[in-house]
């Protein structure tokens, strides 16, 4: 796995047996596709009690990504293509989308065209601007206007 997601998982305060459980997941997606991954994104909320919880697991590679829902107890992995955006949905709380800080909290939620399915990400304190760079990078570029 390379550095950079260790630390953005260390960043995230996750443990070692969590960030072990995504280097599986990363080395069985590379088999899986022969794709070189170009960025990784975990999907986490802070629930009601005050403990952190990690949700899904982004796997992008160019055009396409991966999805690992509830990551941490299942093996499934959903491929997609995400260059079918038909809207994206942004909420922000305490988050100007440049400076993030510990009570910051964010909300994407993109639609495609041809279904009816939708894509949540979720973001708190400082992953609100890796969301932020994963929006910029690999989803706004693909909406796509009729």
């Amino acid at each position: 796995m390379k550095e950079e997601y260790t630390e953005y998982l260390l960043g995230l305060g996750m443990t070692k047996p969590l960030i072990d459980r995504v280097e599986v997941l990363l080395d069985i997606y590379s088999r899986l596709t022969q794709w070189e991954v170009d960025d990784i994104y975990i999907s986490e909320y802070i629930k009601e009690d005050g403990r952190q919880e990690y949700e899904d697991l982004r796997i992008y590679s160019g055009n396409s990504y991966a999805l690992c829902q509830n990551f941490l107890t299942s093996n499934a992995i959903t491929l997609s293509d995400h260059r079918r955006i038909s809207h994206i949905y942004l909420d922000r709380d305490n988050y100007d989308l440049s400076e993030a800080e510990e009570k910051s909290k964010m909300t994407i939620v993109c639609s495609y065209f041809g279904t009816d399915s939708k894509m949540t990400m979720k973001a708190t304190g400082l992953n609100c601007n890796k969301l932020t760079e994963i929006f910029l990078k690999y989803l706004q570029p693909h909406i796509v206007s009729i």
